[in-house]
């Protein structure tokens, strides 16, 4: 007889198999839609950890995991995590993963069995120990790829870097940030602190929670509150994009690379839903999902314009805004937790290309800009190339960029986390996600 179970390990196979044959972003929604909550995080768990999944099976294989069928690859990679991570029961872990093997590939149904067996008999391979090799240590234990754990130790240091490391494998924090707008601020909040296992108000901005154990939102006592708009899920660090820039009621913003739209509805919520903002994407179908939280928000304020960024027609709107985020595409190394397969995707050549992007759609928001316009930028990451080697460049090239340092006076808040002037905040500082943001102005 066929599990829940097995139907769901099949279907964490199939999206492995498939990001082993074409590398790129994995839909978790769609996954959990399917199969529920336990196939993502099976999923997750293999993707966080492969690299020390795939060091435990090249040593009970004999052989290098490039010289492993794709197929059996991935059945061990689900069933070493099942055993050695999430500690599942062996005989259906180790009978399971060995059935996901199809008729097609029945010859290595034997090996794959082997293997797993192996693994229970014999002590794991030991990691060589951080203390002897602190890059080959955190590359391996930790699953990053070797030029980027190399990259961070040159910025941040050996301890700093093993705590990005280590905190990139937890379970990613959930923030809601409630809507300011609601009418019925004081009620959600005690609804939250009846159904989850945690409620924690953020350090940082105002209206932030984070919560833990939350039930679903299609269930009671949430289904309500959600539907009705009293609240919305944003990374805490992305909330301090809209606090630092404070745009003014009444007053015209512009929300570039907008979608899915925390950032816009953000600012029309601290701008009481009066004025103008428009949010800008290239992409269609993210800017239906922004339309969708618009109308539950019941927010009136923000006009969502499909059209890119470096279009004369954007500038157009741009020329126009009394305030600017640009929340343009990065490497996406501040939310790994999120979405572990980026560290997998991303190459130092990516990071080169994306910050040549970033520093080109900075210069060409400048230009746009009316003299005396305020504007925010931010990345969810924390490359050197892709932020405060970028601010420099960006102050070298455009006279006209003025940079607004933030200071612990202005926003003491944010004081453990302001670095020359600017907001950076690393994985394992609290329950933070990366990100890098500064504010400046058109002078």
């Amino acid at each position: 007889m066929i599990s829940h179970n097995f139907n769901l390990r099949q279907a964490v196979f199939r999206k492995l198999l498939r990001f082993h044959e074409k590398p790129a972003k994995i839909d978790y929604d769609e996954l959990q839609q399917q199969c529920g909550r336990e196939s993502v995080r099976l999923l997750k768990k293999v993707l966080a950890h492969r690299s020390l999944l795939d060091f435990q099976i090249a040593h009970f294989a004999a052989r290098g995991v490039d010289k492993i069928h794709p197929t059996a690859l991935n059945v061990l990679r689900i069933g070493f995590a099942e055993l050695h991570l999430l500690k599942e029961k062996p005989h259906a872990a180790v009978y399971e993963a060995v059935e996901l093997i199809s008729k097609k590939h029945d010859h290595l149904k034997g090996f794959v069995n082997a293997v797993l067996r192996g693994s229970q008999r014999k002590p794991l391979a030991e990691v060589v120990r951080f203390e002897t090799n602190p890059l080959e240590h955190l590359a391996v234990a930790t699953s990053h790829p070797t030029w980027l754990v190399e990259a961070w130790l040159q910025t941040f240091g050996e301890t700093t870097t093993r705590m990005i490391c280590l905190a990139n494998n937890e379970n990613p924090p959930l923030c809601i940030r409630i809507n300011s707008l609601s009418k019925n601020q004081d009620d959600l909040i005690q609804t939250l602190q009846s159904c989850c296992e945690t409620v924690q108000p953020s350090q940082l901005v105002e209206h932030a929670i984070i919560v833990q154990g939350m039930p679903a939102l299609t269930e009671a006592p949430l289904a309500t509150p959600w539907q009705n708009g009293a609240l919305y899920f944003q990374n805490e660090a992305a909330q301090v994009v809209a606090k630092i820039l404070a745009p003014a009621p009444g007053s015209v913003a512009v929300d570039l690379c907008s979608a899915p739209g925390g950032k816009a509805t953000h600012m029309a919520a601290l701008m009481r839903d009066q004025g103008t903002v428009y949010a800008i994407d290239r992409s269609q179908q993210k800017l239906k999902y922004l339309q969708e939280n618009i109308t539950r928000l019941q927010l009136q304020s923000i006009r969502p314009l499909c059209m890119d960024v470096l279009s004369d027609e954007a500038i157009e709107y741009i020329r126009q805004a009394d305030y600017v985020v640009l929340d343009p595409p990065c490497s996406g190394f501040g939310i790994i937790r999120k979405a572990p397969e980026c560290k997998w995707l991303k190459t130092v050549d990516d990071v080169h290309r994306l910050a040549a992007s970033q520093e080109q759609l900075l210069c060409h928001t400048i230009a746009a800009m009316k003299p005396g316009a305020r504007a925010a930028y931010s990345v969810c990451t924390f490359t050197r190339e892709e932020s405060f080697d970028l601010l420099a460049r960006v102050k070298q090239r455009e006279p006209a960029f003025h940079h607004l340092p933030l200071t612990a006076a202005d926003y003491p808040a944010l004081a453990k986390h302001l670095e020359q002037g600017c907001f950076l905040s690393l994985p394992g500082q609290g329950k933070l996600d990366g990100y890098f943001i500064f504010l400046f102005e058109k002078s």
